[in-house]
């Protein structure tokens, strides 16, 4: 039986902001329907690696390729265009505008823009809290429903791979199962998904495959669950 395709295969990557190298030698593979899991201590470049992988950041060295082309030269928008969509921690909603309205606009885009109505079902029959919220003003919501409504905008963009960066930050421990079942659909229906953030044993029980960053170098690899219990991972989050 063939490999699943690999959606974003990340290689040899150095980046960092001027005069200043965060990320050394760093190489990932995440394949399609997979979730894959970037955790590591504070500062050690999880936030850096998704910028560089969207395109917001250039590498001094390495390259980084989406469904097999080379992406690491294109500014943020053309990665976007090609199928890559970032929810990021500060999760930018338009807060004067409805929870229906924030949806609509992540399925604006030329590509995603056919299949609105359609997307927007999978995100309500995802996501029940923000139907029975549609005609809501955005900053009228709570954090975890603000964090549904940043990752339903999303994935109206239909995008081939999902980036989130800390996707549990703000979300009650009675929404967190809810909300990982969602992610798991989502990828059970094809779509790639990479987090990254603190919450390490959410992010980490939930990863098919994982991947342990510390000051700037991957130093630890597996499925998610086995890396929550290696010794690096403790050695690296806790210092001992």
């Amino acid at each position: 039986m063939a490999d699943p395709e690999v959606v974003l295969e990340v290689r040899d990557v150095e980046a960092g902001y001027e005069d200043i190298q965060v990320l050394f030698g760093v190489s990932l593979a995440a394949h399609r329907g997979q979730v894959v899991a970037v955790v590591g201590p504070n500062g050690a470049g999880k936030s850096t690696l998704l910028k560089t992988i969207q395109g917001l950041l250039r590498p001094t060295r390495g390259e980084i390729r989406f469904r097999g082309e080379r992406i690491d030269g294109l500014p943020a928008h053309a990665v976007v265009e090609r199928g890559v969509t970032t929810i990021p921690e500060n999760r930018l909603l338009f807060p004067e505008m409805t929870v229906r309205e924030n949806l609509e606009v992540g399925g604006y885009s030329r590509r995603a823009r056919p299949y609105a109505s359609q997307s927007l079902q999978v995100v309500y029959r995802l996501f029940p809290a923000l139907r029975a919220r549609a005609s809501a003003w955005a900053d009228s919501l709570s954090g975890g429903e603000q964090q549904m409504l940043a990752v339903g905008r999303g994935l109206m963009a239909r995008p081939a791979l999902l980036l989130l960066d800390d996707p549990f930050l703000g979300l009650a421990s009675a929404l967190t199962g809810g909300f990982c079942r969602a992610l798991r659909e989502v990828a059970e229906e094809g779509m790639t998904i990479l987090l990254a953030g603190h919450h390490v044993r959410r992010i980490l029980e939930m990863a098919g495959r994982a991947y342990l960053l510390d000051a700037g170098r991957i130093v630890a690899e597996g499925p998610g669950p086995v890396l929550l219990r290696a010794p690096a991972t403790r050695k690296a989050l806790l210092g001992g």
